[in-house]
């Protein structure tokens, strides 16, 4: 969950408070190694004393280029090695690229 900086008050019974941001959808778009990564992510409200997700309040975040991205804001640089650092370490425990035998 993401700290929601404008928390958003939910008018039901009892009252509750969205107090964070879910991201519900992520999509890393990298057509060629040198080209740009784009990231387009779907954000909805989400409060954590109940579980309620706001899903008639999400907005889409687009990152039209990743990578100029984190080179200016460093949690952007340390997410996309975070992201790189996973997706890396699933393709060696599960053999994603190992020869087959025959």
């Amino acid at each position: 969950m993401i700290t929601n900086p404008h928390p958003i008050v939910i008018p039901a019974t009892p009252t509750s408070t969205a107090d964070g941001l879910w991201i519900q959808n992520m999509i890393i778009s990298a057509p060629s190694p040198t080209g740009k990564v784009s990231i387009r992510a779907q954000i909805v409200p989400y409060a954590s004393s109940n579980g309620i997700l706001l899903k008639d309040k999400m907005k889409v975040l687009v990152i039209d280029d990743a990578f100029d991205a984190a080179s200016k804001d460093l949690s952007v640089m340390t997410a996309m090695e975070a992201i790189f650092s996973a997706v890396n370490s699933q393709v060696i425990s599960t053999k994603l690229f190992a020869p087959t035998s025959k």
